[in-house]
């Protein structure tokens, strides 16, 4: 592939956000991304953040799901010390919400582990 610019000298990368081939003079670093000298530098530094930022969402979600399961681990077992001390009214009454938030807690964790690898 030769440059997109100097049609004699080949090209050493390729702008991320145009895809044109770049040689030695052409190139700007942005981040660890390659971009067009004077041209595309703004839309590939967004493009990395963007990248930045969903990847430490994706790290946030499983963070959430992580304390869900906390939180519903510790509702399981109080639900069980009540069914312990025979009030089982009060054990369906906190069994139910610990069950729904341990639902919750492997439905977030699956789904940030499947963004992810995305």
């Amino acid at each position: 592939m030769k440059c997109f610019t100097h049609e004699t000298i080949d090209a050493l990368a390729v702008c991320r956000s145009c895809g044109r081939g770049l040689c030695r003079d052409c190139i700007t670093e942005v981040g660890l991304s390659c971009s067009c000298k004077g041209g595309c530098e703004k839309v590939v530094a967004t493009m990395n953040d963007l990248l930045e930022r969903d990847r430490t969402k994706y790290q946030m979600l499983f963070r959430v799901g992580i304390i869900f399961g906390m939180i519903a681990v510790a509702g399981l077992g109080s639900a069980a010390y009540c069914f312990v001390i025979n009030q089982s009214d009060l054990g369906f009454f906190t069994l139910v919400p610990a069950l729904a938030l341990l639902t919750l807690s492997l439905t977030t964790i699956s789904l940030a582990k499947r963004f992810r690898k995305k």
